[in-house]
């Protein structure tokens, strides 16, 4: 196959694809299955990637590589559908949806600072694109600038009174500054101005999940649902919203059927195997945690999770295996670090335990909890003038912390310790 018959066989399968020129975030997602077509497609697409420096730079050119950044963005390939843009762009730089959906790209892979200049761009190219604005206006939001945000939703509103994204916007930014009931105000708004709106059902849905309003959730997903039937987010909100009300075994309904849309997704393997560890099904929670790790092997929590889940499995040596590889990706993690002492007292490990209450401590300095274990652990080891010295550092910050239980606790060890070892107090 010559270069013009592969450029004309990709336009002619990208032209058979149901493809959006107006991305749109909430609808972002891996396709359930490939189809011979998309197949055919990668197999031509990594063909033009070998080639593409030695195709004539065309305007034609430009405008494909934008309908197959397309693509990539609606199928949740952040990172191919950048690649495209930005070599499209730089070919035919007159294509302000390009840059919109570029701007889309970078903030959705966090990267915030440069889709405000993408976003630019495109509005210099069109000063009446308003997802362009509004995705301006969420760039600001992510990047903290609550005040500048409100200020482009505003804008928008004044005389755009139904655009979605900006109402959606305007309710994002109170939900930021803690201000609940006018976000949902807003978001109540932008669906009934536009007759139902999905992303404002799935951030009320998200909102009400936050106020463990489990109920009103729910009803948020599921209108979701009925606008776009397979929609992950809403169905792994209905199977958050069972969980919150304990209802684990119609949670795994739900996260099972997310999964068959996206099962590369840690977060969501790591919320299946939560669920099965609240109905004591220990080891399929460990292997729901294991596929977590198999998805992304930096999913801290995947491996956090599962060596917590072996500890319940009374099996330490793997659950230390686990815990080894969380601290090496999360070094000042003090919780993990905590909890790995944890499991190396359960077992007799001191002096390893000492050495992670150590670190966490080290990491997690107002945290008295590490103190009163390794004041434990010191006493074990017969380290009296240390364990004690230690005791009366931790009842110190439970003082300061106002937690008078494990201040009392701390007393009482310290008035052991003096009496059986005749020590004093420091000081």
């Amino acid at each position: 196959m010559n270069r013009e018959e592969m450029l004309s066989s990709i336009m002619n399968i990208l032209s058979g694809m149901k493809i959006d020129s107006e991305v749109e975030p909430e609808r972002i997602r891996p396709p359930l299955v490939h189809s011979r077509k998309r197949r055919d497609l990668k197999t031509l697409e990594d063909e033009l990637r070998l080639t593409m420096d030695e195709l004539e730079q065309t305007s034609s050119l430009g405008i494909l590589l934008g309908r197959l950044a397309n693509l990539h963005l609606q199928e949740g390939d952040f990172s191919s559908a950048i690649l495209l843009y930005e070599r499209g762009l730089r070919i035919e730089p007159k294509q302000p949806e390009a840059w919109t959906n570029l701007g889309l790209a970078k903030i959705l892979s966090n990267n915030s600072d440069t889709a405000i200049g993408c976003l630019d761009t495109a509005l210099e190219l069109d000063s009446t694109n308003s997802r362009a604005i509004c995705f301006k206006g969420l760039a600001h939001l992510k990047q903290g600038s609550v005040a500048e945000a409100k200020r482009v939703f505003s804008d928008i509103v004044d005389y755009q009174p139904k655009c979605e994204r900006a109402l959606i916007g305007l309710g994002l930014c109170h939900k930021k500054k803690g201000e609940l009931d006018k976000a949902i105000s807003w978001f109540m708004k932008a669906d009934m101005e536009n007759s139902g709106s999905l992303a404002a059902e799935l951030e009320l849905g998200k909102l009400y999940l936050e106020q463990k309003q489990y109920r009103k959730a729910e009803e948020a997903f599921h209108e979701a649902v009925k606008i776009d039937g397979g929609n992950p987010t809403a169905i792994v909100g209905l199977g958050d919203a069972q969980f919150g009300k304990q209802k684990y075994n119609e949670a795994l309904y739900f996260y099972n059927k997310a999964l068959t849309a996206v099962k590369g997704d840690p977060e969501l393997w790591v919320k299946k195997g939560n669920a099965h560890k609240m109905n004591r099904s220990y080891e399929e929670a460990a292997e729901a945690y294991q596929k977590a790790i198999q998805a992304n092997r930096e999913y801290i929590p995947a491996w956090i999770k599962a060596a917590q889940v072996y500890v319940l499995m009374k099996d330490a040596d793997t659950a230390l295996e686990f815990f080894k590889t969380a601290i090496s990706l999360a070094p000042e993690n003090a919780d993990v670090v905590h909890q790995r002492g944890l499991v190396n007292l359960s077992i007799g490990n001191l002096n390893a335990a000492l050495a992670d209450f150590d670190k966490a401590f080290s990491v997690d300095a107002s945290n008295p909890e590490h103190l009163y274990y390794r004041a434990g652990i010191l006493e074990k080891l017969e380290r009296y003038d240390e364990a004690l010295r230690t005791w009366q550092i931790a009842r110190d910050l439970y003082e300061d912390i106002e937690n008078t239980t494990r201040e009392a606790e701390c007393n009482a060890k310290m008035k052991r310790l003096k009496r059986l070892h005749d020590l004093e107090e420091y000081e």
